[in-house]
């Protein structure tokens, strides 16, 4: 009996851990806005107009689910309370804020991100 309890559990811990949604897709690139942000509007039209074939997925912080996103992203990185919009998530790594220097950055990134 108690072989058997070990087994089912077993199973159903790594199949939980398998059946688990990954957070953060590798072929796509985050950008964690909110209303009012300039700089976040600036990101938005740039990947619009820019890069319209880079898979970006907006998520606006401002709405429960994307403050829900942000906190899970805030966990991931082990990030402090202070977080800047625009915020990107994309291959293991973050970034805050927004440039020319990040712009340029992703348009050299761009080709792992396609639709």
């Amino acid at each position: 009996m108690k072989k058997i309890f070990y087994v089912i559990m077993f199973f159903c811990f790594f199949g939980l851990a398998a059946c688990q949604k990954k957070e953060f897709k590798d072929d796509t690139i985050y950008l964690f806005w909110q209303p009012g942000c300039s700089y976040c509007h600036n990101a938005i039209e740039f990947f619009k107009t820019s890069l319209p074939t880079v898979n970006v997925e907006l998520v606006d912080i401002s709405t429960k689910e994307g403050h829900q996103k942000i906190l899970k992203a805030v966990k991931k990185y082990k990030l402090g309370p202070t977080i800047a919009t625009p915020f990107f998530v994309y291959s293991g790594k973050y970034q805050m804020g927004w440039s020319m220097e990040l712009a340029e950055e992703f348009k050299k990134i761009a080709p792992d991100f396609q639709k």
